[in-house]
This record gives structure tokens, sequence and C-alpha cells, in this order.
């Protein structure tokens, strides 16, 4: 194993490669090398089966910046089952135990939008601030403004998240700033309330600016989309996984996570399920957070995504007519 993975960091052309985007990468190409030799974990004969299997690669691992190059290559599946493309995935987690899995049904990831503000205000001298429109003050009311946007503006049962992560502006400490720029990201998983927050928080801004004698406008950048499971590819997955390692070792998410992920471009636009694969070890004091550099993973867990994304794989392929994931 250790052999295989320093040859697959030598053949990702990217500044930095984690031990977890390596696990899915030997994950993905012991599946493949499985399917074909007799001798591997898993022997899988494809000549009586039906249909058409597509494996991509990503070029390296991707980070929420850089998602626009998220929607052209991701190292997962893409799955086409008599017309239905079905779409699955699996990611290395280090709060799981090796041996156990955890999803979701529905909304698994929320979408991200990347929020820039620019308020306009007047310069003039800290001397004689009532002959300026002063920006920075403008900008304390609209962080104190959009404060509502979730508490008040959105149902308490849906999920939203806006961050302001940067402010710049000013020239001296006694000149009264012109302007100032903010950015910061919007997190969401309802297309609705998404807009509904873009609308809103575009209004405040604006409206707050105007109140005070200025102006001010918001751009807004989409980045990933919200990943969303289907229901009825979820339930194959559980069926295959209780076959595996049993209903006791498969983990419910109760709630979904705002942080991103890139595999959501694939479910915009065919059914699927994305699910977490446990690499940890207490034992083996392997329970570092995934984005650290301590992280490191229990590389036993790879066996099990190889045999998870091959027992799948053919139980899709199998079913030529499924109610379960034809709808």
């Amino acid at each position: 194993m250790a052999e295989s993975m320093k040859g697959l960091k030598r053949t990702c052309r990217c500044a930095e490669v984690t031990k977890a985007d390596i696990g899915k990468k030997v994950t993905l190409m012991g599946w493949v090398q499985k399917s074909r030799n007799k001798g591997g974990i898993i022997f899988v004969d494809l000549r009586d089966r039906s249909g058409i299997m597509q494996i991509i690669f990503e070029n390296g691992p991707i980070s929420e910046e850089g998602f626009e190059k998220a929607a052209k290559l991701r190292s997962e599946f893409v799955i086409a089952v008599e017309g239905e493309v079905m779409a699955r995935s699996g990611a290395v987690n280090e709060n799981l135990a090796t041996g156990e899995i955890e999803i979701r049904y529905g909304d698994l990831n929320a979408s991200s939008d990347e929020i820039h503000i620019k308020v306009h205000g007047k310069s003039c001298h800290g001397a004689y601030p009532d002959t300026g429109v002063d920006a920075i003050v403008m900008a304390a009311a609209v962080i104190n403004s959009l404060q509502v946007l979730v508490s008040r503006c959105i149902s308490p049962l849906d999920n939203g998240v806006l961050t302001i992560g940067t402010i710049c502006g000013g020239t001296a400490g006694n000149i009264v700033a012109g302007e100032v720029e903010m950015t910061g990201t919007l997190r969401t998983t309802d297309r609705m309330v998404r807009q509904n927050i873009i609308d809103t928080m575009t209004r405040m801004v604006k409206c707050t600016c105007q109140a005070m004698g200025g102006n001010g406008e918001v751009t807004v950048t989409p980045g990933y989309a919200a990943l969303i499971n289907t229901d009825q590819v979820v339930d194959v997955l559980v069926e295959t996984a209780s076959d595996i390692i049993g209903e006791e070792h498969i983990h419910w998410k109760k709630c979904p996570s705002m942080g991103v992920e890139d595999f959501s471009f694939f479910l915009d636009k065919a059914k699927g399920v994305f699910y977490h694969l446990g690499c940890a070890s207490r034992r083996k004091k392997i329970t570092a957070p995934l984005h650290s550099q301590d992280f490191d993973m229990d590389e036993t867990c790879l066996k099990l995504g190889v045999e998870m994304q091959t027992r799948l794989a053919l139980r899709l392929l199998e079913r030529e007519v499924n109610p379960a994931i034809s709808g």
C-alpha cells in the first residue's frame, strides 16, 4: 500500500496532496484492479452484466476557492443503468471508525456563494466628519443588519450561514474613509432559501447605505451547488452496506454539513448518493481531524471502500427494471 501511495503522489499534478485525497484514489484504483484480477479481494465478471460504467478521476484536490475546477473532474463514479444515470461517491471520515459508514437522506452538504459588498461614502478630514459620509460607519451598520438574515428572514427549520470574513477600508487614522469593501461566504442547502437571502441582503445593503447618505452594492459569485442525495439510491446503498458491514455499523447523519463537496455537480445532473467511509482507529491512535497536518487514516478502511464501490456498482447494473430507483 505504501508503494501505491507513493506512486499516486508522483502522478498527482497539484501543489499539495493529502492522505485523504490519496485514500479516495487508492480505493477507486483498487476497485478497478480487483474488478479485473482474480487474485484480488473481489473478482468481478462483467460479461453477463448489461449497462455502462464510467469512472472519472479528479486531477488533484480542489479547495473551496477552486470550485470551477471541480465541475470538470471528480474521482468518483457516474453509473448509467437503463438510461438512468446513477452517481455515487465515498470520502474518508475521521469521525467514524474503520468498518463504519455515515449516510443521510436528502441534503448532505451546503451550497456556497462568494459575497462581495462595496460601500461608497465621501472621504473628508477626521476633524470634520460632518463634511463627509463615513464608509466605515456604514459598513459597521451593514454588518450588524446582516445578522438578522438568518435569525429573522428565513425559517428556523431551514439551514443558512452568512459569514463576513474580510473588511478593508480607509487610508489613514485621521481621514474619514470614502470606501469600504467586504467579502464573505453564504452557505445554504435549499435554492429558494439561498435566493431569499441574496435578495434580502442586496436590499438591506442598499437601503442601509442610502439611509446614511451613501450607497452600497452586492456582488454574488456562485460556487458549489448543494449536495442532495437521492433517497431511492440511498436505499440501495443502505441495502448494500447492510450486507457487508451490518446495519449496526451504518450511522445516520442528523444534520447536513455547511461545508461544501464538489461531487454535488454530478448530483445536479444525476440521481446518486454520497457517503462517508470511516478511517479512524483509537487502538492505533489514528483520530486527528481530516483537515490538519496530523491527519492519518487506518488503511484497512480501503478494503471496505473497494468492496462497497464494487458491490454497489454491481447491484445497480443488475437491476434492469427497479421500481425503487426508477422514479
